[in-house]
Formats: structure tokens, sequence, C-alpha cells
């Protein structure tokens, strides 16, 4: 690997660090605003009425940059799998927000890229250093302290938010494998029509 090669690589590995603490902290705004919502309005309709909102702002942002939101590439199996990890995940993450406390579920939520760095090394045969590696070991340590598994007032509830954050690793592993072809235009859109589609499935509950 040249030199030029290896400093774009560092440079993109920063860009991609950065953007993904600029998500997660969306991601936190996020579960602040639904944790509110759900003291007034059933889950099932703050996931819904957000699911459409969203698909319409990506599908609308899209077709004025002249993107293609419908391509072949959607029926394929990783997106079908992207969408199946997003309405698992959504409904035990916002099931989690609705019955445990923020601090714990957001908290918990934190570990995501933890197990995304671990698929990537499983699946995609990606290179994890040792010091990574000891980062994944410290941040699930992490994650057992907050939920405290070993004490008398653990809640079995704790556990939806590690559901729903499992679904969303795995959904970001299967973005990760959907065609390049697929821009972010058409992931977000049917990102948030899996959102909306949590809601209805959620509904009866």
């Amino acid at each position: 690997m040249t030199e030029f090669k290896r400093q774009s690589l560092r440079r993109e590995n920063v860009v991609g660090s950065c953007l993904m603490i600029l998500s997660m902290a969306a991601f936190a705004g996020e579960d602040s605003v639904i944790k509110a919502l759900s003291k007034e309005l059933p889950v099932s309709q703050i996931l819904f009425v957000i699911g459409i909102g969203g698909a319409i702002v990506f599908a609308t942002i899209g077709l004025l940059l002249k993107r293609e939101i419908l391509v072949p590439e959607i029926n394929s199996l990783p997106m079908h799998a992207r969408i199946v990890t997003e309405i698992f995940g959504r409904i035990f993450y916002s099931l989690a927000l609705s019955l445990t406390s923020l601090s714990s579920t957001t908290m918990i939520l934190q570990a995501t890229p933890l197990v995304v760095v671990l698929g990537a090394s499983v699946f995609f045969n990606e290179k994890v250093g040792f010091v990574r590696w000891l980062a994944i070991g410290i941040g699930f340590i992490g994650v057992l302290m907050i939920i405290s598994p070993e004490e008398a007032e653990f809640s079995l509830l704790s556990l939806l938010a590690i559901f729903g954050m499992f679904g969303f690793a795995f959904r970001d592993l299967a973005s990760r494998a959907a065609s390049s072809k697929l821009n972010i235009f058409t992931l977000g859109c049917h990102g948030f029509l899996s959102l909306a589609a949590a809601g209805l499935i959620l509904s009866p509950i």
C-alpha cells in the first residue's frame, strides 16, 4: 500500500468515525423526543408518524437531486435483512424507551458500534487490531455495569434495549453488505418506511 493510499484510508477512517459520533448524538436526541412523546401518545403511533415523515423527506430530497429511489437492487437479500433487523431493533428499543429509564437505555445503545466492529470482523473479514479488541471488551463490560444483572433489583425490561441494540447493529451490517448502487436517499427512505412498519406491527400491543 502506497503512502498516498495509506493517508487516504486514514483520512476516511477519521471522517467515518466523526460521522458515527454525530449520528449517535442525533439518535440520542431522537430517543429523548420519543421518551417525552411516549407519555402522551402510544409508541406505535410515534414510530409510524416519524417513519412516514422521514420517508417523505428522504424521498423528496432524493427526487429534487435527481437520485433514483426505486432501483432493482432494493430486491436483494441484504436489503431484506436490513428491513427485518430495522423493524426488530425499533420495536424492542422503542419499548425500552417507554418502559425503562432514558439514561440506561441510551447508554446501552452506545454499544451498537462495538457489535458492528465485531460483526465486520466475522462477516466481512475486516482486520481488527488488539487495541480495538480491548476497547470492545471494555465497552461490553460497561454495558454489563449499566444493566447490573447481578443486582436484586435487576429488571428484565433492560433486555429490551439489548435486543434493540443488536437489531440496529445487524441493520448496519446489512447496510454494509447492500449494493453500492443504492444511494443514501434510497437507504434512508426504506429505513424510515421500516420504522413505520414497526409502528404498525406494534399497534395491536
